[in-house]
């Protein structure tokens, strides 16, 4: 798995690892910090720094933050880089990330705080707790427990952009990650308590974890702090501008059929193309708001990208029918026009295709949307480092709960299992729990040692986020180990 090499180095730096400080370690909250009052070497912060500097410049990440915990103490908070390339806002320990698939973690917590609560049930089918069924009526559907949904054998799939809500495998039967399946059970959870998954997350792990910076919602007053993604704009664009093409052809063509059916001739005029581009960009835009379950980021991006692209090309037909208006006569006769006009249209539909493929940058903040189990969750390094102490040794919720959470309820491969929410390694020094959240432009990675609790939390925004973060944690472990 993509995460190996990273949870293989921080298992072979635990026990080795002795308890440090940061300078400049920042609290988020306005109650007494977690950071530890523990002596770290000046020059091994220089040198961590200048590391972490220069993997991100390599990168080309923009920001970056960081939190080690060393025998259960949050002991080094640090930001680095920039939150938003445009505006220069730099990243700091209380700066919110996108964790993406680590949401599902919290959520599990969440819901385990509903069986110990004697809300929910681990091993009861979950359709009993429904007023209003969520899957289609299967046998299938009538057998999925909370075990299931929380260690991903619930035989629901992946798909959720979007939703797809077909069991491809009895209950139980393998792992099969699925973010269907914390969407399902986020749905359990709303109708059985009659409250929002936000609600509950705050009630059952922000607050009584102090996880001031947590939210799956984002209220507004954190609206400042939340760091924006980046990415290669081309990337995300390829498929789209094939989907406009597509529906610009289609589109033009039917005009030029009603034009022949009402006149009796075919004329292509400025007034056509521009209205098939707009049909066709309104189509392009509704089907990411579709596939995107609702107005998104990325709904916001294609908006921007289409209406520059359409700007664009507008401004350079002008200036090429300007252009060819001032070729020798017989360029001026229909067909040669008419030619030019097609070739000069295609030139500036790739040129500014090229462009934005040359272009990287920030992508537009998500407006508030309602909560989503399997993806929506933003945060803080220092909040997640909470969380991962709370799995290593749980102060607010039952031991045996935590340990059905914490132990292998599914194997994956010969090393790795998983349990109730969070991913597990296993190697002869112990098992290590880890989870990850990968979106175009946030990448996330968080770790704990279950023996030594020692872990690692690094959190950034940046498109090449996910190898960055396994190759910072490696090398920051792995210099603190040697440290006497």
């Amino acid at each position: 798995m993509k995460v190996r090499m990273i949870a293989i180095s921080l298992l072979a730096c635990l026990g080795l690892i002795v308890p440090v400080q940061a300078t400049q370690a920042r609290s988020i909250s306005g109650g007494p910090s977690p950071i530890q009052e523990i002596d770290l070497y000046q020059g091994l912060v220089e040198d961590l720094s200048t590391f972490i500097t220069a993997q991100m410049q390599t990168a080309k990440v923009p920001g970056l933050s960081i939190a080690l915990i060393q025998d259960g103490e949050i002991s080094w908070v640090e930001g680095f880089g920039e939150a938003n390339l445009i505006t220069g806002k730099p990243v700091t320990g209380d700066t919110i990330f996108d964790v993406a698939s680590i949401s599902k973690a919290i959520t599990a917590y969440a819901a385990l705080g509903l069986v110990e609560r004697g809300v929910l049930s681990l091993d009861e089918p979950v359709h009993q707790y429904l007023s209003q069924p969520w899957l289609p009526p299967s046998a299938y559907a009538e057998q999925i427990t909370l075990r299931q949904l929380l260690s991903h054998t619930s035989g629901l799939t992946n798909n959720v952009n979007p939703v797809g809500k077909s069991i491809v495998y009895p209950p139980g039967e393998r792992f099969e990650y699925s973010g269907v399946g914390f969407i399902y059970l986020q749905e359990v959870m709303e109708q059985t308590t009659g409250k929002s998954l936000e609600q509950l997350a705050q009630e059952l792990v922000f607050e009584p974890l102090e996880m001031d910076s947590s939210s799956y919602v984002v209220p507004q007053n954190m609206m400042p702090r939340l760091a924006n993604g980046h990415m290669n704009y081309g990337q995300f664009i390829s498929l789209l501008a094939v989907v406009l093409a597509l529906m610009f052809i289609l589109t033009l063509l039917v005009l030029l059929i009603i034009q022949r059916i009402r006149l009796g001739k075919f004329t292509l005029s400025g007034i056509m193309v521009g209205l098939a581009y707009l049909i066709a960009a309104s189509i392009t835009l509704v089907a990411v708001i579709y596939v995107g379950n609702g107005v998104s980021k990325w709904a916001t991006l294609t908006a921007l990208w289409l209406i520059l692209f359409g700007g664009g090309m507008a401004l350079l037909l002008l200036a090429g029918r300007k252009l060819i208006a001032r070729l020798p006569g017989r360029w001026q006769e229909p067909k040669p026009r008419a030619a030019l006009l097609v070739l000069w249209s295609v030139i500036s539909a790739l040129a500014l295709l090229f462009l934005t493929f040359a272009l990287s940058g920030p992508v537009p903040r998500s407006p508030a949307g309602p909560p989503t189990a399997a993806f929506s969750l933003r945060t803080t390094a220092p909040d997640l480092a909470k969380f991962l102490l709370e799995l290593t040794s749980p102060q607010h919720l039952d031991p045996a709960l935590m340990a059905e959470m914490t132990s292998p309820q599914v194997q994956v491969e010969n090393d790795q299992s998983w349990g109730l929410g969070m991913a597990i390694l296993h190697s002869s020094q112990g098992d290590l729990l880890w989870d990850d959240g990968n979106n175009p432009d946030f990448h996330a990675w968080m770790g704990i040692d279950q023996g030594q609790r020692n872990g690692v939390v690094v959190l950034t925004n940046g498109q090449n986020g996910a190898p960055l973060a396994s190759e910072i944690a490696s090398y920051v472990l792995d210099k603190i180990s040697g440290q006497e």
